[in-house]
């Protein structure tokens, strides 16, 4: 029983309520049972009541204050969580103060201790970090050591921002590590092991680096693997791949392969291609992780004007119609002015080639009319537009396309003639000419 109030007291304190407390109680029952029942008080959240710093002098105590997760208890925080305490966060506020001093040139930054204290009303905490700052540095000589026979030394050095007599920052020496890695998996190499290695001149506070480009073989793709799609065709993924099964690994095809995947917008934003080892050390094997999302939607409005009285409008459309990355949509409008109806399906990949075709069909009716006595309404004229497009595109670069469209359309208007004649005779506000056509047109022949 003492094992179990102390899991669920061990629970309390995790979610900061250092004040519960647990009172086990026996209820003995007939035939040799009982019912064992925790009373619980979890009472307030216990919270970081203040935050303390020793041995800082670069910077101020409401300066690293910023810098960590936590925070102070205040009156106006009632909608944030950080002020609580949590021995976690507490951990991370560690990582955190390390990481700001050593982009900020101290290089031999530690947190000595951190300790936090609890109140005798068991609500409040008092946080005491203490840190060793040490001497602030600047990049001394910066040198890059390639193993690697195809990849040299002198070429890889220019691609070095850091430059000598810069504040140390250990995120840029990170940053550079990554982009030599990433420069080695353009030549193949994707296992290549990029390794800083530091030497402290303490005298003159100069820090000088060498990146290390440990030897490592040259790597064919040997298989892709794609994960997570339950609806999505494994072809519609396979075909944003900028490299093929058998080719040689080249890291910036892979970057560009997963953008290309996430610009489709049937999955999540955290699309993952991991590199894992092949069946030989040349080879790697491609995960691509996906997780699926909706890709239709379905859109209604309605309103109301004095011209068209009540107006209707729906839209459904599906980015991805039966996982072939096909797009469909179908639109139509109702009032008593103009009906429309339109309908668009486009082919990314058409004919299997690397060609997008689409189709647009459509229908538009449009009555106009003037109002007469008793609000009655007399239609003026009366226009139906029927026709369609057709659509081919195809890349011209990896990020530019050239798109084609020829459309196709009819227009039919009718007229009434009450509009342009009263009593025979033709209103002043069409032009002489215009109604001499139209007197010629719609005048009966005698017999």
């Amino acid at each position: 029983m003492r094992a179990d109030v102390s899991r669920i007291i061990e629970l309390y304190r995790r979610s900061g309520r250092f004040a519960a407390t647990i009172d086990p109680k026996v209820i003995r029952l007939p035939q040799n049972r009982v019912d064992l029942v925790f009373e619980i008080n979890e009472g307030p959240k216990s919270k970081v009541r203040q935050i303390n710093f020793l041995g800082n002098r670069a910077f101020s105590d409401g300066k690293l204050r910023g810098e960590i997760a936590t925070r102070q208890a205040r009156w106006y925080r009632f909608f944030s969580s950080n002020d609580s305490y949590d021995p976690d966060r507490t951990a991370f506020d560690r990582e955190k103060l390390r990481q700001y001093y050593l982009t900020n040139g101290y290089a031999d930054f530690r947190v000595v201790s951190a300790t936090s204290e609890l109140a005798p009303d068991l609500e409040n905490f008092f946080q005491t970090f203490v840190v060793e700052e040490g001497e602030k540095y600047e990049f001394g000589a910066i040198e890059v050591d390639s193993k690697i026979r195809d990849l040299k030394s002198e070429n890889l050095k220019q691609l070095v921002a850091i430059k000598p007599g810069q504040q140390f920052n250990a995120k840029r020496v990170e940053d550079t590590s990554e982009l030599l890695t990433q420069t080695a998996g353009l030549f193949g190499y994707a296992f290549a092991d990029v390794r800083p290695r530091f030497d402290r001149d303490r005298e003159n506070r100069k820090m000088n680096i060498t990146f290390v480009v440990n030897e490592a073989p040259r790597v064919y793709v040997e298989r892709i693997n794609i994960n997570g799609n339950v609806q999505t065709e494994d072809k519609v993924i396979r075909r944003e791949f900028r490299l093929a099964e058998g080719d040689a690994f080249n890291s910036f095809k892979v970057n560009r392969s997963r953008d290309r995947i996430r610009s489709l917008g049937y999955f999540q934003e955290d699309v993952d291609i991991e590199q894992k080892p092949g069946s030989t050390p040349d080879r790697v094997v491609l995960e691509v992780n996906v997780e699926e999302k909706s890709t239709g939607q379905l859109q209604l409005g309605a309103g109301f004007s004095s011209l068209e009285s009540f107006l209707f409008d729906a839209s459904i459309s599906q980015s991805n119609f039966l996982g072939k990355g096909q797009d469909v949509r179908l639109g139509f409008t109702l009032s008593s002015f103009r009906n429309e109806l339109d309908l668009s399906f486009t082919e990314p990949a058409f004919l299997g080639r690397n060609l997008s075709a689409g189709l647009d069909v459509f229908r538009r009716d449009f009555n106009s009319f003037r109002f007469t006595g008793n609000n009655d309404r007399d239609t003026t004229y009366e226009e139906v537009s029927i026709g369609g497009s057709a659509r081919l595109g195809f890349p011209i670069t990896e990020y530019w396309s050239l798109g084609l469209r020829y459309r196709l359309s009819t227009t039919r208007t009718s007229l009434d003639q009450s509009i342009y004649f009263t009593n025979g005779t033709c209103n002043l506000f069409l032009a002489g000419a215009f109604c001499a056509i139209l007197s010629a047109t719609t005048r009966r022949p005698t017999g």
